[in-house]
């Protein structure tokens, strides 16, 4: 594992375990761990190490946030990461919206396609 902390937890629907730490992304496939983590100048990997939920939608993609707020996900098929804002209506600090843009609220959403 990349740290000890385990901020979330997701088997996914190939029965790989994802976990989301404090430095980083660990995939275990029952022997081996893999550890994605942010590369700099690659602007397919993970934007931020420190990981705060994990979530597959319908398609298989791993949906990732983390605590820089940022939502990405995983696309397994290319092994590359997609990134989006995460913006909270009515705050004036946020920047101009874009296409990659998603809205947040505040209260909880519901995610009718994500298990």
């Amino acid at each position: 594992m990349s740290q000890g902390t385990i901020n979330a937890i997701l088997q996914d629907s190939k029965g790989f375990m994802w976990f989301g730490t404090n430095d980083g992304l660990n995939k275990y496939s029952g022997s081996n761990i893999a550890v994605f983590r942010n590369k700099p100048y690659d602007s397919f990997s993970l934007t931020y190490n420190h990981i705060l939920s994990l979530a597959e939608d319908n398609e298989g993609r791993i949906w990732i946030s983390t605590s820089e707020g940022k939502l990405q996900y995983f696309d397994n098929h290319s092994s590359s990461y997609y990134s989006y804002r995460i913006l909270f209506p009515n705050d004036t600090n946020s920047p101009r919206s874009t296409k990659n843009d998603v809205l947040f609220f505040r209260n909880p959403i519901r995610f009718d396609q994500v298990h």
